[in-house]
């Protein structure tokens, strides 16, 4: 897939806290790459965030549901922030 079609996502995160953002697709349609980058601080600060950045690609066409969660993976909980995206290749619309 070319690159102009990837759709970019970038959320506040703490993962030094043990939460993070982690995506789940319905359906294999996206390659989807991972990468955080910690905010600037004057001098290193612990606990402090920064942002999640998921870029999707698309591989395939078709429709796919892709589900972003914040949690600690190790903790289960109900009220998990999260959100869906849904996808018909190569427009995206976020809810």
């Amino acid at each position: 897939a070319e690159a102009e079609h990837a759709a970019v996502l970038r959320v506040k995160s703490n993962p030094t806290t043990g939460f993070s953002w982690a995506a789940v697709q319905d359906k294999e349609l996206f390659d989807i790459q991972e990468d955080y980058a910690a905010d600037a601080q004057k001098e290193p600060v612990t606990g402090s965030g920064g942002v999640q950045v998921f870029t999707m690609t698309p591989k395939a066409a078709g429709t796919a549901r892709i589900t972003f969660t914040y949690s600690r993976p190790w903790e289960p909980s109900d009220i998990d922030p999260e959100f869906t995206c849904t996808s018909s290749q190569p427009l995206m619309a976020i809810r």
